[in-house]
């Protein structure tokens, strides 16, 4: 009987053994789910708490986004079709980001395209105040600040670019096309955003900032750009 009871306990360690070699998929599979989740999701850790830092980041990686979007879209259906990709992607781009990164987005501008772009008093400020440098010769810079309730506000200017031009130059010196001047008028009825000179300043990104920004868990799953 005890010799019995001996090759029980070594055929259970050995069975126990045995089991705690196979391979086991469960965890690794797991382990490759959350790496695709966190991958989705925001990295809070890259939020400094200072508005200036964060809406610099906000405003570089969401106009990288954008001005990609229409160089293809002008890749693929020349500048007159990306004024119209720009007509209906823009606003669900930019608010697809806002969510992601957890702000508020906005362009504006006292020459605006979209109606919907208009300033508020606010931006008009900021925007006086940035026109007002660049007439002295001084190159505007951003401007941020925060309010009582602890939002932030992040402007960053718009300077004009080469591509810019195609749509927002001057007409008569022939930067913008006419099936292409045609597209805005008909699309933008009410468009001033025009006759701009290269590196004049065009308008302003806002980022705004909620005051619990910094706490934000980030589950927002980062949107698929249109192309």
């Amino acid at each position: 009987m005890k010799h019995f009871k001996q090759i029980s306990i070594i055929a259970c360690l050995i069975f126990i053994a045995f089991i705690a070699c196979q391979p086991n998929d469960k965890p690794e599979k797991e382990s490759v789910d959350r790496k695709k989740e966190e991958a989705k999701t925001i990295d809070v850790s890259r939020y400094s708490g200072n508005i200036n830092i964060d809406g610099k980041m906000v405003v570089k990686e969401v106009s990288e986004a954008l001005m990609g979007a229409l160089s293809d879209a002008i890749a693929k259906h020349g500048t007159a079709g990306a004024v119209e990709f720009c007509n209906g992607a823009a606003f669900p781009i930019l608010d697809s980001l806002a969510e992601f990164y957890g702000v508020g987005l906005k362009r504006t501008s006292k020459r605006y395209r979209n109606y919907d772009n208009r300033p508020d008093t606010l931006d008009k400020a900021i925007l006086d105040n940035l026109a007002a440098l660049g007439d002295q010769g001084v190159e505007p810079s951003p401007v941020s600040m925060k309010f009582s309730n602890g939002d932030g506000i992040y402007y960053a200017p718009i300077m004009t670019k080469p591509l810019c031009l195609q749509c927002h130059g001057l007409k008569s010196r022939g930067d913008i096309a006419d099936d292409v001047w045609r597209k805005i008028r008909e699309l933008y009825p009410e468009d001033v955003a025009y006759d701009y000179n290269l590196n004049e300043l065009r308008g302003v990104w806002g980022v705004y900032f909620p005051a619990e920004y910094r706490a934000r868990k980030g589950k927002a799953e980062m949107p698929d750009i249109p192309r």
